[in-house]
């Protein structure tokens, strides 16, 4: 499932992972374009997963918005605390993790987007070519290099 390789991988590589998500102030505004452009097309993934689950009555109606940067959170929060000797493998924390986001969509509320919110969200994932891809690219974007530079918002690091 997609909660689970975005979990694992985060997993793997968790300190890539944690300077992508927390340390983003360190990089060149090169570098933190490039990782907001990858964030979005994670977001516009997962968006459209939810959105198609709901369209095909697989998934509860819920605000895919709010669900989506729950399912995102999972993932990126784990790097502050993972530790590859600790009890859990990336692989069983994936499991965990797409059973939660599993739950999320399963048992949620009745908050629908909007038939606006949906164009909108399905035009985002358009740009998103697969997770294995989105993966690559991140692994491979330098992340962890670039010199000290601009802070950013909360509200830059989360897109919408």
């Amino acid at each position: 499932s997609l909660v689970r390789h975005f979990v694992a991988w985060h997993a793997h590589h968790h300190v890539a992972g944690r300077v992508s998500q927390y340390e983003l102030a360190a990089l060149s505004p090169d570098h933190y374009n490039e990782i907001l452009e990858l964030r979005r097309q994670s977001t516009a993934m997962f968006s459209q997963a939810v959105i198609r689950g709901i369209e095909e009555g697989t998934f509860a109606v819920v605000d895919v918005h709010r669900v989506v940067r729950a399912m995102l959170s999972l993932g990126v929060d784990l790097v502050r605390w993972y530790r590859s000797d600790g009890p859990d493998s990336p692989e069983q924390l994936g499991d965990f993790y797409a059973g939660l986001a599993l739950g999320m969509v399963a048992s949620a509320g009745s908050n629908a987007p909007t038939e606006a919110e949906k164009a909108s969200l399905i035009e985002q994932s358009q740009a998103a070519e697969g997770l294995a891809e989105f993966l690559a690219a991140v692994e491979g974007s330098g992340a962890s290099s670039g010199p000290g530079g601009r802070s950013w918002t909360p509200d830059e690091l989360h897109e919408r």
